[in-house]
């Protein structure tokens, strides 16, 4: 029950901000892209999904450090251990 509930919980503090960045790049994207294009006569547009995927990888490991993390210090206060 508590291995649910810290898992919601760190998913929560961590999906938000992904969950607002992911709109705020949808919204941002194409207006760069376009500059970038017009400026400096490159198309990035298809270098975004392996970035995407970097950022993804990268973000789903320090969450799995901090659940991990997180749910240690949680189990070994209720087991008795304390520092």
């Amino acid at each position: 029950m508590m291995h649910a509930a810290v898992r919601k919980q760190v998913g929560v503090y961590f999906l938000a901000p992904f969950i607002l960045a992911g709109i705020y790049t949808l919204c941002s994207v194409n207006v760069i892209i376009d500059k970038v294009s017009q400026f400096c006569n490159m198309d990035i547009g298809c270098h975004m999904l392996p970035v995407l995927a970097v950022i993804v990888i990268v973000y789903g490991g320090y969450y799995v450090a901090t659940f991990s993390s997180c749910e240690k210090m949680v189990f070994s206060k209720t087991s008795g251990k304390s520092r």
